[in-house]
């Protein structure tokens, strides 16, 4: 991916158009990847690093991260936040298999996370032929089990449908992108002129 931005970096491209070319063209060749293995904060930082710097290449003054990530229409550029992203993208195989029917896989996932997820998915908890209370579950399976057990007390996931990582993501980056200044100090205004 790094390889991808340094040849393309003498191309003039407007903000937008590097964006648009960062999702199409470099972040897109990572996705298998994140669905297989899970991105650490190091390398998502890493990856973010290499990617505003493409951005902003021969700018001097740069906006707030959470500005970049807000949609065109609401004055960002519509980048993606790559470690959210790539979380969202790592957890839908593992609440599929989770929630799937009867495999090997399945059947390790629900010995190991069965337990605290039986509040939140019951039938996950009765299926497990020995729901086993884990007080140390392998350090790959805590975060997935966090991220799970929060989706579904917020209700972004609801029992027996499918994960969508989309949603996954809309929801985890709203707590990133915050409004600016401007809108802070006039949405006083809003309220007041309804």
């Amino acid at each position: 991916m790094q390889a991808i931005l340094r040849e393309n970096a003498s191309r003039r491209f407007t903000l937008y158009q590097r964006v648009n070319f960062i999702k199409t063209k470099a972040l897109s060749r990572t996705v298998y990847i994140a669905q297989i293995l899970q991105c650490s904060d190091q390398m998502a930082d890493r990856i973010l690093s290499a990617v505003m710097t493409y951005i902003w290449i021969g700018k001097i003054e740069r906006p707030q991260r959470s500005v970049v990530y807000r949609p065109v229409n609401q004055g960002g550029l519509g980048m993606i936040h790559v470690g959210l992203f790539y979380r969202s993208l790592y957890l839908c195989p593992i609440y599929k298999v989770l929630t799937g029917p009867e495999s090997p896989e399945s059947s390790l996932l629900r010995f190991w996370m069965s337990f605290p997820l039986r509040n939140a998915l019951p039938s996950i908890f009765q299926r497990n032929s020995k729901p086993f209370a884990v007080m140390k579950r392998p350090a790959y399976l805590q975060e997935p089990l966090h991220h799970i057990k929060n989706l579904l007390t917020s209700s972004i996931l609801v029992q027996g449908k499918p994960m969508v990582h989309r949603n996954n993501y809309r929801h985890w980056i709203q707590e990133v992108r915050s409004p600016g200044k401007v809108e802070i100090r006039k949405i006083s205004e809003l309220y007041l002129s309804y």
